[in-house]
């Protein structure tokens, strides 16, 4: 596939298309739901019925998850254990939970109608920022490309210890080599890309490494 650069970093044509397709019908009709749906996989089959397409699925959902959960400002952490189970039953009671809680989330209900995911856990950071803290998000193969989503980034965002819900629509189906400028997998598996960066890349935002995967593409076409 053809590979376009954009500030610095490529990313693949078919993002770019994604992002630009009408999803306004598909997320009208995702944000609320019946409230006698209470778990996870009937909400999720609610959300696919009728839907042909992966493309729309994942995008039913996330849709769902952004505006129906909300960032748990006072979550214990000590208590949390990376039981699926108690997760998903804790963010479907309460309807909150931290980053954990919606990769899990979306994890399991992408999982219930069939769809190629992954629950990621590693550590990030917020564009223009250099301090790292853990979290977790998602990623999803659709049609054989793989793609990155987090959830809780696109919910809303945290200021003065407060969570303020706004849907911003920037962290759907994002490239691997555009996504790891800002999330770094404890698993290089999980970075999706033939040249993995390295830790140290990461910490000191060295991207060299995908301007010079991105010129030896160039190269061979």
């Amino acid at each position: 596939m053809r590979k376009i650069l954009c500030t610095g970093f490529f990313i693949n044509v078919s993002v770019l298309l994604m992002s630009q397709l009408d999803y306004s019908a598909i997320d009208e009709r995702s944000k609320t739901v019946s409230p006698y749906l209470n778990t996870c996989s009937e909400i999720a089959a609610y959300l696919c019925d009728s839907i042909d397409t992966d493309l729309e699925k994942v995008r039913a959902i996330y849709v769902w998850i952004c505006h129906n959960i909300s960032y748990d400002m006072d979550f214990d952490r000590s208590k949390y254990r990376p039981v699926d189970s108690e997760v998903l039953n804790y963010v479907m009671k309460y309807r909150r939970g931290i980053c954990q809680h919606y990769a899990t989330l979306f994890h399991a209900m992408c999982k219930h109608v069939g769809l190629k995911t992954e629950n990621i856990a590693g550590s990030s950071r917020h564009k223009g920022e250099d301090a790292i803290f853990p979290h977790g998000w998602n990623s999803i193969d659709i049609d054989g490309s793989v793609y990155m989503i987090d959830a809780t980034w696109s919910a809303g965002y945290v200021r003065n210890d407060r969570f303020y819900p706004k849907f911003r629509d920037n962290y759907f189906l994002i490239s691997p080599e555009e996504f790891i400028v800002e999330h770094f997998p404890s698993n290089s598996k999980h970075q999706h890309m033939k040249e993995p960066l390295s830790l140290d890349e990461f910490l000191a935002k060295d991207f060299s490494k995908l301007d010079r995967i991105f010129n030896k593409h160039e190269n061979e076409e």
